[in-house]
């Protein structure tokens, strides 16, 4: 399995920050979260609004992939062997969004949380049943296995939510930007 994570080298995603400005307007700030207990809440950035605006923030989770693949990893289990509930099967009201993003190829889908919480609990078993697991691990410095996350690899057109896809050309410093529905016709 590819690695999975929370990327914190941010020059390399500054041109995430400029995508949620374009998809967002008004957002005057991406800051990027150290706080370990909204990290461990699913908080990676919070997009700040002008003071002036009526809505002040939007929290997104950042899920990083190094290379593109045509599923989305949902984490069922944050520790498989204790059971420890995911990112979609906790009832997460901090988070507005997931932003799944395909470092290499420059690729961001963006997800309100809510819709694909609701997907999750409708068709959890069947995805399972289908896609089966495919296991990340968490190692310490010393290379030994500390924990291992379980992940469902559903693919996009089985998510049933409308997303918004971006695709950055960093050449010509353009973004395609399209919201897409659930079934995926424009």
């Amino acid at each position: 399995m590819d690695r999975f994570k929370v990327d914190r080298n941010q020059p390399i995603l500054s041109w995430v920050n400029e995508f949620y400005k374009k998809v967002f307007p008004g957002i005057t700030q991406c800051s990027f979260i150290t706080n370990p207990e909204l990290q461990k809440a699913g908080i990676d950035k919070i997009l700040r609004y002008k003071k002036s605006s009526l809505r002040q923030s939007i929290t997104v989770d950042e899920k990083i992939r190094y290379k593109f693949y045509d599923d989305v990893l949902l984490e069922e289990y944050s520790n498989f062997e204790k059971q420890s509930p995911g990112w979609l099967s906790i009832n997460n009201t901090l988070c507005d969004y997931i932003s799944y993003i395909f470092r290499n190829e420059k690729i961001v889908y963006l997800f309100a949380y809510k819709d694909l919480k609701k997907s999750w609990d409708r068709n959890y078993e069947r995805w399972l049943e289908n896609y089966g697991r495919k296991f990340g691990k968490t190692e310490d410095r010393f290379g030994r296995v500390l924990y291992r996350t379980s992940n469902i690899p559903v693919p996009l057109t089985e998510l049933e939510v409308g997303y918004i896809f971006c695709k950055y050309d960093p050449l010509n410093k353009e973004f395609f930007i399209k919201r897409l529905k659930g079934d995926h016709k424009a």
